[in-house]
Formats: C-alpha cells, sequence, structure tokens
C-alpha cells in the first residue's frame, strides 16, 4: 500500500512539473531565435478599415411627401426593420427602383401623399436608398370647398302666436297669479 501511495506521489509530481519545465524552455527558445521589439500586435499589419456596408431596411408607413424631380420620397414609417420604425424617413429613389402602384407598375410621379406605401432597399451612411417600392391609394385632386348654407337669423321681437314647443328654462316675465296645476308630491305641514 505504501508503494502504491509513492507511485501515485511521484506521477503526480511529474504530471506538473514536466509541463512548466517545457514551457519555460519553450519561451526560452523563442526568445534567441527572434528578438522581440515589443508587443505582438506590432508585428502584424495594421487593418484597414473598410467601408461600411450597406444595411438592408424595410419601411412600411403613409406617404407624406413626393418629390419626383428631386427623386426622393418622405416616409411616416409605422412598420418595418428597427432603424427606421416609428420614425419619418426621406427615401432616395433612383431610376433602377421598381415601384408598383395599385398592382401596375408606375413611375415615382404616380405616387401620391396619404398613400400607404412599403419600401425596401439599403441603408448606409449617406441616407435611404429605395430597390422596391409599393404603394396603394388614389390620388386626390383638389378638394372641393364646401359651400355655406343659409342658416335662420334670431330676431329680437316676441312673436304673438304662441308656440307648441316648452322654453328651455325660466322666463323672465313672472305669472301674475296662482297656477291651476297641482303639484306632484303633497306637502306635509306638521300639527301640534
Amino acid at each position: 500500500m505504501r508503494i502504491r501511495r509513492i507511485a501515485v506521489s511521484a506521477l503526480l509530481v511529474a504530471a506538473v512539473v514536466v509541463p512548466l519545465g517545457s514551457g519555460a524552455a519553450m519561451a526560452e527558445s523563442k526568445s534567441h531565435a527572434a528578438p522581440s521589439q515589443g508587443h505582438h500586435s506590432e508585428h502584424k499589419p495594421k487593418k484597414t478599415k473598410k467601408p461600411p456596408k450597406a444595411v438592408k431596411f424595410i419601411a412600411a408607413g403613409t406617404v407624406t411627401a413626393v418629390d419626383a424631380t428631386a427623386g426622393t420620397v418622405t416616409v411616416k414609417v409605422k412598420g418595418g426593420t428597427k432603424n427606421v420604425r416609428r420614425s419619418t424617413v426621406t427615401i432616395t429613389v433612383p431610376s433602377t427602383a421598381r415601384i408598383v402602384v395599385n398592382g401596375a407598375g408606375k413611375t415615382l410621379a404616380d405616387i401620391g401623399v396619404g398613400y400607404g406605401i412599403t419600401v425596401t432597399g439599403t441603408a448606409s451612411d449617406e441616407g435611404f436608398t429605395a430597390a422596391r417600392i409599393e404603394a396603394r391609394g388614389k390620388k386626390s385632386g383638389v378638394k372641393p370647398t364646401p359651400t355655406p348654407t343659409a342658416s335662420p337669423t334670431p330676431t329680437d321681437e316676441p312673436t304673438d302666436e304662441p308656440t307648441d314647443d316648452p322654453t328651455d328654462g325660466p322666463t323672465d316675465d313672472p305669472t301674475d297669479g296662482p297656477t291651476d296645476d297641482p303639484t306632484a308630491t303633497p306637502t306635509l305641514t306638521p300639527t301640534a
């Protein structure tokens, strides 16, 4: 039993000492092989910054403005990807963008304010660029102006004929005498 303990202890010591010794030897051999002049990061060439990648976006909402000559549409976004949701964005529409209005291929000039719209495209540091637009709605023409109607004019002169309509409230003139109408609830007077 004692020999077994000694053998196990020797194996444990060897398992710990051998890796420590070999690690020190390797570190020493590396320092002799290539002289170091600082941190390892200085040996690596610095990475050049890549241009930011264009991120796809989807915006669904209502058209608030259209500028066909500038090629932009402004949308009050209700849903879509998180970078545009619940905001108002101006989207550049290139001539290569596919535009569908009420199920038919159209141009940006065919989209009107108030249309429901869904735009897919890319977002970059320069802004939002549309690749596909789907719009639905009716373009409103000139809105008709309401025509005023003739309203009755009030007069200050009383009429001689009584009306069947009761008054809304008390009148300024009190009655001359008691009325013949009994009250709905009797009044009780205490007797002694």
